[in-house]
Order: structure tokens, then C-alpha cells, then sequence
């Protein structure tokens, strides 16, 4: 509702108005955009507002006289919680008073101009919960929006009768949270004035920013003194540093993160068309937190910047100096940006240069275990200019000096082998549109490598755009690769030769080689991992957007691998590849040693990957008592990446499709932890819907176990793969040999959840189990001798997977079997015997026994014919040859 009256008679007139808002939606006045968070709502204004004027007819309305007010009662506005009151008078100064409530955030602010008629402003904020406004400031930008957060400020502004401002106050934050970032915690002081001699005076501490680009631990900045002579200082730490890589070349160490410090000193001074500040840092520093060495610093650095009468850059200057970088300095002579107009993209130019620098010692730092020596030196430099013609020459180049590579730098006696270096150099050089790169390498036993790069753009342009055309050349010789072997992973080791002319066509975003690449002699090894690939031989053609591999071969052992196909290098990469092998040594240790034979297929695309084969394994064994290089335990966990400091998320992998068929052959032997057996069998691996699963059945052959202080022979082991490659189903057992009786261990489950027991055919005792599987007979008529020979059970189980100090000395000795009995004679007098043996084959056994306290020994040769019948032959006290034949009553 709205009404007034106006009343101009006389040469006054006067103007009365009052207005209320009663349940107020603004959307049915302003709809907004479609998507716009406005329409959401719920939006209810309560407001009642009073005016009244009076003035002169013809007299400017600025000098009119009155008041007005409004009163805004409880209302909502996008769903938070307003009131709040403004109250604006002029009698004859103006004076004004508002205060605003939202959802328990108060603003209040007051303003009056002085008798002089300049004015001055107070404001004073308290806002508690942050929070609550979020969906206000949303409507402004939703990347205002706080989520948390508490926020005080206390200001004043006010101008002189010069016309100059000046303001001072305070604020603080705590615990701010915002779609952008963290603030833990910030609090600021100033006072500032436009007048030369006017007071001078900043503070800010701050802790805990988080920033999408970063984040800083704590920082401090200071300034003091007049705006003609101030001086000021910076202080900044981060938990952010080099990665290791580059923290290695830098040869610092950046301890929890890193510091940036700077002080100096300056002055504004009024000139013709605006004003000028002249600067001096007198110090600036960036290196670790902790620890020595910094990664850059300067000292002295004098610049200045020109501000027209709107406070807009006109000019900024670098005055000649230098910067310290580790091992060189960069220098400059020149370095300005001028802004022809406002809005424009700014003039520069810029000359400087690299100090010439050892590169010895920054590769050392990389890669310690090649031993770089050397007295290598590489320098550059840098002219550039754009006003608004961009005219560029980037160079970097050897200067003078070579390299070489210790190959054991743990050898005193190593001689250090040089590279041979007489030319590396790269160049940028753009003229009028015309961009030209170059690079060159050349050394003795690196080879060649050159090459140039044309582009054609506009000539005012910074840099080429994407569709630019792009023409060239690239020229490879290398006639050892193995000079090549410091740029690979520690470890591997290169060989052959390898060379390549190409023509470079296409597009600045999406280049083209036209050429061929080949290779003769290749070889790749790595004596650890047991990898030894030779007379490796590659021809492949480049064609625009497409690779074609016609050969790539390689030998390994007394066998082959081949690899053919193609790729398509464009925007949409595609890729298809078949690999055939046969009788190829894939593995070549002492503890792994893998021979396959087989063919797969690879095809690639933005898509999908889909690999396919089948591979059958000729001869390989497995080694499971060596171990690996040591390894972190798996109850030992990372914390504290969170945060700025938690890696970006990964985008989705693209979907694999999998489908290789596995056949273990007849050769392939598992050794070790008491195993020792041949493995047969065929696995189907496949990957769909991102799962990886394997089908099929292993089963053991010809097998060995150790258990229980015993050489038990495997007679049914099975492993049931139906998914999971850590999970299949379990169904072993193990028997110890030249028994009556089947007795020995029975593994069944899952290998996540295995069952261990005792097992016999047919059943018995746990008693009987244990005493058939140590004693080789029953337990009746036990003695102190024989209990304490069934000990060696509970030695093997303390052993777990290592083997037992008993097991150990009787294979010192050359035994695997040891007991102690007691018998009785004829005259009933109870002797210890002692019994050694040792198992020649499936077979043949041949023992010895002796009484304690006989005089002579006997000396026994089984050979069992079959489960049943068994030749003994003796000799000693008694001999004899027996046929044994043995029939147990169920």
C-alpha cells in the first residue's frame, strides 16, 4: 500500500508519504531466471516506511529538508529471518541510522555530514552465525555462500574538507568455511589516509587458509610509516613444497613445507596525470620451512609502478638486477609492462639472462646411483618483445664441458665413462607471426637427435592457437641405446640401435609425423626381476594420425615374441595390438623362471579397453621361500591426508573388458614354505563390470609337503577358482609314505578361511592320527622315548612356515627320519632302540637302528612294491629278506 499528499503552493512545496508491505513475495514482481536460486524462496517482507519533504520550488533537491524512515518487522527473505530499521533525516545536515538483523547477524551503520559538509561513516558488524546467511548471499553469488563461520568489523570512513579519505578499524574471523576454502583464523587492524603525511598503519595475522589453488599454515603482513614514506613486510608459511623430484634438483629439503619472506620499503609521490609508487624490497626469500638452502632469493629489487587519475596501472618497471636460483642466477636489463589504455592487454619487454651452471652436480642430486661427473656448463637467455608485435628469441645451450656416468658409484675403482656431448641447445625464436622451434643433441655415444617446428599465427598473439598450422622435421641416430640406460628406471639396461626420419605436418594442438622408426640388435634386462629380452628388432611407420607397428620382435631364452599393430593418434584415440609368443622366457632367476607360449590381442579406445588371448605356461617355477624386497606391514596406515593435502579425486577409469585363458601345461613347478610340486590345470581371467575373476581348477602333481616335522606326499590337491583370485576352495591331502594306513594332513575351505585338520582312511583317533603320522604305528605301549618324540609335532607348529630346529639338523645330516622306541626281549628286559633313515625315492628307503646298550646294529633296505606288500632286506645282528604282506581288520 502506498499513499501521500503534495502540497506547492507559496514557492514551497511539501511531499508526505507512507507505504507498508504486508506478506511481500518479490518473485511475483520479479520472476528471475529459470535456474536461479531466487525462485526457491520462501520469501514473506513486512515493512511499513514514512516520508516526508519540504524544499524551495527550483532549488536543487539535494538541499531539500525532512526525514524518512522504515521499519522492517519480522519478514523472510529467501527463507532466512530479517528486521530491522533505517532512518535518513536532513535538518540542515544529513544524518542517517540503519540497523539489519539476519537470522541473529547484526549490521549497524551511522553517517553524518560534518559542519564543514564533509562526511564521515561508522559501521559495525557482528555476525555469530555465518551459516545462516547463506542462502541470502546466494542469491548474489552461490561462491559467496558460507557454510560456517563466525565474522566481527568495526570501521570508520570519513573525508576532509580537501577531499581526502581516510578510514580505520578492525576485524576478525573465526572458523570461516565458504564453497572456495577454509579460514581458521584471521584478524586485521588499519588506519589509512590519502594525504602524504597522513598516518600509515596495517595488520593482518592469519592461520589456517585453505584456497583451491593452496593453502597456507600462517601468514603475517605488516605496514608503517605515510603513504610518502612507508615500509612494509611479508611473511608466509605453507605445508606445500617441490615434489620430490624437483626438491632433489633444487638440492633443498623442504622439511614440513615452505616459507616466503619478504621486506622493503616505498613511497608514493604524485605526477603529472596521476600518482607513482617507487618500491625497494630490500630482501626476498623462498625455500623450505625448515632446513638449509633456499630456492630463490634477491636482494635490492627496485621497482615502480605508475597509477593514472582513476588508480588504474598505467606502467610497471623492474629496475636491473639479478635473482638467485640454486647453481645459477638469472640476470635482467630489462623488464617492463606499460597498458596503452585501460581495458588493453599491456606492452612488454623483457631481457635477461641464465649464469652459466655445472649440470653435474643438479643430475647427481636426481639420480645418485648413476655417479653424474662431468664439467658440462649450460646457459640461456631471453629477449622478448611485444608492443603489440610479438618479437621473442628464447635460447638455452651448451656452453662448453661433457658428461659422463660412473656405472658403480660404490667402486672406488669405477672409471667414469663420458657421453661425448658437443652439441645440446634449445630455441624459440618468433617473428612477425612466425614461430620457429628448435632442438639439437649430439654426442658420441648418445647419438643424434635435431629437429625443427614451424608454426604461422597472428602476429600480435602471445602464443599460437590451437588450430595453427604446424610444419617440420625430426631426425633420430642413436647407435647405442645403451648410453641411453641413465634415463631410464634404476636398474633396467638398454641396448641396440635405433634411428628415425620423420616430416612434422598437422596442427599446434594436434601434430602429425610422416616417417619411419627402426630399430636393430634392441635389448632390455633387468638382472633382479630376471627379465632378459634380446636381438630385439622394430620397424614402424608414422603416417599423420596413425602408428603402424609392421615388427617389433624380441628373443627371450630359446624363444620369441612378436608384436604387430596399429593406432590412431587423432582426437579419439584408438589402439590395436597381437602379441604372439613362443616358447618365450618371460622370467629368468634363480627363485622365478617362466617360459610361455600363446597369443593375446589389445584393442584400445576412449570407450573401452578389451584384452583377449589364451597363454599356456611351457616351463616355470616358483619359489616361495624367497621373499621379496621388505614391505611396509599391512596394520601400518597413513593419516592427515585431508584436505588441500588429500589427492585430487581420479576420473573415472575407462571400462576393461578382459578375457585370457591360462593353461598351467605340465611344468610348472611351486617351491617352497614345505611345498614342492608340479601344478597343472587351466584358469579363465576376465574383467566385467570392473570386477577381475578367475574360473577354473589347479590341481598338484607329483607333490611334496612338510608338516609336522614330516615329508608328507600330496595325493589330492585342488584349488576351485569361481571368482576371487585370493579366495578359491581348498581340497588337500597330504599322507606321509610306506604306511598301512592313510594318514597325514587335509586342508579344506577357502585360502581367506582355511580348516586344517588331522586326516586318516580309514578314520581313527586324533591319537591314532598323530601317532601313525609320527611314529609310523600305533600308539600302544608308548614310552617316555616315543611322547617325546611326538613333541616334534608341537616344534613344527611353533615353527609356522619356517622350519623347525630339528627339521634343520636332521637335514644337516642327510635324515629325514629319527625315532626313539622301547622293546622288550625274551628274558622281558626293556631296551631303547634308535632308529635313522633317510627316504631315497617314492620307493626305496634305507634306515638303521641299534640298541642303547647293544653291541651291534642292523641295517635295513625297504622297497614297497604296493600299499600292501613291501621287501624288506637286513643285515647286521640278524639278517634276513622278508616279503611283507599286511591286511588290517576294519
Amino acid at each position: 500500500r502506498l499513499q501521500g499528499t503534495l502540497d506547492t503552493s507559496g514557492g514551497q512545496w511539501a511531499l508526505h508519504l507512507q507505504g507498508a508491505l504486508e506478506r511481500f513475495d518479490p518473485t511475483q514482481w520479479w520472476a528471475g531466471a529459470a535456474d536461479s536460486p531466487w525462485r526457491h524462496g520462501p520469501h514473506a517482507l513486512n515493512a511499513t516506511g514514512v516520508l516526508d519533504g519540504r524544499g524551495r520550488a527550483g532549488a536543487p533537491l539535494a538541499n531539500a529538508l525532512g526525514e524518512a524512515s522504515l521499519q522492517l518487522a519480522p519478514s523472510t527473505l529467501a527463507g532466512v529471518p530479517l528486521s530491522g530499521a533505517l532512518g535518513l533525516k536532513r535538518d540542515p545536515r544529513l544524518q542517517l541510522d540503519a540497523q539489519l538483523d539476519a537470522a541473529g547477524n547484526r549490521l549497524h551503520l551511522q553517517g553524518q555530514a560534518a559542519a564543514d559538509g564533509a562526511p564521515r561513516g561508522r559501521a559495525e558488524l557482528d555476525a555469530p552465525a555465518l551459516a545462516a546467511l547463506a542462502p541470502l548471499l546466494r542469491l548474489v553469488d552461490p561462491a559467496l555462500a558460507p557454510s560456517a563461520g563466525r565474522l566481527r568489523a568495526d570501521l570508520s570512513l570519513e573525508r576532509g574538507a580537501d577531499g581526502a579519505w581516510q578510514t580505520q578499524g578492525q576485524a576478525e574471523a573465526d572458523a570461516l568455511a565458504w564453497p572456495g576454502g577454509q579460514l581458521a583464523q584471521a584478524h586485521a587492524t588499519w588506519q589509512v589516509g590519502q594525504q602524504a603525511d597522513a598516518p600509515l598503519a596495517a595488520r593482518l595475522r592469519a592461520q589456517g587458509l585453505r584456497l583451491a589453488g593452496g593453502r597456507l599454515d600462517q601468514a603475517q603482513a605488516d605496514l608503517s610509516g605515510t603513504p610518502a614514506s612507508h615500509r612494509w613486510s611479508l611473511r608466509a608459511d605453507s605445508p606445500s613444497r617441490p615434489g620430490p623430484g624437483l626438491e632433489l634438483a633444487l638440492g633443498t629439503s623442504g622439511g614440513q613445507g615452505s616459507r616466503l619472506s619478504i621486506e622493503g620499503e616505498g613511497r608514493w609521490a604524485p605526477e603529472a596525470g596521476g600518482s607513482r609508487w617507487q618500491g625497494r624490497i630490500g630482501q626476498l626469500a623462498l625455500g623450505p620451512a625448515q632446513g638449509s638452502g633456499q630456492w630463490l632469493a634477491a636482494q635490492a629489487l627496485e621497482l615502480s609502478l605508475s597509477l593514472d587519475p582513476q588508480g588504474r596501472p598505467r606502467a610497471l618497471e623492474l629496475l636491473p638486477n639479478q635473482l638467485q636460483l640454486p647453481e645459477t642466477r638469472l640476470r635482467w636489463t630489462q623488464a617492463r609492462l606499460r597498458w596503452p589504455s585501460p581495458g588493453e592487454r599491456p606492452l612488454a619487454d623483457l631481457q635477461a639472462t641464465l649464469d652459466p651452471f655445472r649440470a653435474a652436480p643438479l643430475l647427481d642430486r636426481l639420480q645418485p646411483e648413476l655417479g653424474w661427473r662431468g664439467d658440462l656448463r649450460l646457459g640461456g637467455s631471453v629477449v622478448l618483445h611485444a608492443s603489440p608485435r610479438l618479437d621473442a628469441d628464447i635460447v638455452f645451450e651448451r656452453l662448453e664441458g661433457d658428461l659422463s656416468v660412473v656405472d658403480n658409484v660404490r667402486d672406488p675403482t669405477s672409471r667414469a665413462q663420458a657421453l661425448g656431448l658437443s652439441d645440446l641447445r634449445l630455441a624459440l625464436a618468433a617473428h612477425g607471426g612466425t614461430w620457429h622451434f628448435t632442438h639439437a643433441l649430439a654426442g658420441a655415444r648418445l647419438g643424434e637427435m635435431s629437429g625443427v617446428a614451424t608454426l604461422r599465427t597472428g602476429a600480435e598473439r602471445l602464443w599460437p592457437e590451437a588450430q595453427a598450422p604446424l610444419d617440420g622435421v625430426f631426425q633420430l641416430r642413436v647407435a647405442n641405446l645403451a648410453a641411453w640406460g641413465a634415463w631410464v628406471p634404476p636398474g633396467w639396461r638398454l641396448g641396440g640401435t635405433l634411428r628415425s626420419s620423420a616430416a612434422l605436418g598437422g596442427r599446434f594442438a594436434a601434430p602429425q609425423l610422416t616417417g619411419r622408426l627402426s630399430g636393430e640388435q634392441l635389448a632390455l634386462s633387468h638382472a633382479l626381476l630376471g627379465v632378459h629380452l634380446s636381438e630385439g628388432r622394430v620397424e614402424m611407420a608414422l603416417d599423420g594420425q596413425t602408428a603402424r607397428i609392421e615388427q617389433l620382435a624380441f628373443r627371450g631364452g630359446e624363444g620369441r615374441v612378436e608384436l604387430s599393430g596399429s593406432a590412431t593418434l587423432d582426437e579419439v584415440p584408438e589402439m590395436r595390438f597381437e602379441a604372439r609368443a613362443e616358447r618365450f622366457q618371460v622370467l629368468n632367476r634363480v627363485d622365478r623362471r617362466l617360459v610361455t607360449s600363446g597369443q593375446a590381442t589389445l584393442n584400445f579406445s576412449q570407450a573401452r579397453w578389451l584384452l583377449d588371448g589364451q597363454v599356456k605356461v611351457d616351463e616355470g617355477l616358483i619359489d616361495l621361500g624367497r621373499g621379496d624386497a621388505p614391505a611396509l606391514d599391512d596394520d601400518i596406515s597413513f593419516a592427515g591426508t585431508s584436505g588441500a593435502d588429500a589427492p585430487a579425486a581420479r576420473a573415472p577409469a575407462r571400462p576393461m573388458l578382459l578375457k585370457t585363458r591360462l593353461d598351467l601345461g605340465q611344468k610348472l613347478r611351486v617351491r617352497g614354505r614345505g611345498l614342492d610340486t608340479l601344478l597343472q590345470g587351466e584358469l579363465l581371467a576376465s574383467v566385467a563390470n570392473g570386477r577381475f575373476a578367475v574360473q577354473g581348477q589347479v590341481r598338484a602333481r607329483d607333490g611334496t609337503y612338510r608338516a609336522y616335522g614330516q615329508n608328507l606326499e600330496i595325493e589330492r590337491g585342488e584349488l576351485v577358482f569361481t571368482g576371487p583370485l585370493d579366495d578359491p576352495r581348498l581340497d588337500i591331502f597330504a599322507v606321509r609314505p610306506n604306511l598301512d594306513v592313510k594318514v597325514g594332513v587335509a586342508v579344506s575351505g577357502s585360502a581367506l578361511n582355511p580348516r586344517v585338520r588331522l586326516a586318516s582312511e580309514p578314520e581313527m583317533s586324533e591319537a591314532y592320527k598323530l601317532s601313525w603320522l609320527m611314529l609310523g604305528r600305533e600308539p600302544s605301549g608308548l614310552g617316555e622315548a616315543d611322547t617325546a618324540l611326538l613333541q616334534r609335532a608341537a616344534v613344527a607348529l611353533l615353527a609356522g612356515e619356517g622350519e623347525a630346529p630339528t627339521d634343520a639338523f636332521m637335514n644337516k645330516l642327510g635324515i629325514t627320519d629319527f625315532s626313539l622306541r622301547q622293546t622288550t626281549d625274551t628274558n622281558d628286559v626293556r631296551q631303547t632302540v634308535v632308529s635313522l633313515g633317510r627316504q631315497l625315492s617314492r620307493h626305496w628307503y634305507v634306515g638303521y637302528e641299534r640298541g642303547v646298550n647293544a653291541t651291534t646294529g642292523t641295517w635295513q633296505l625297504i622297497y614297497r612294491i604296493a600299499q600292501r606288500f613291501t621287501l624288506r632286506a637286513q643285515s647286521g645282528e640278524d639278517n634276513a629278506v622278508d616279503l611283507i604282506w599286511s591286511w588290517r581288520w576294519p
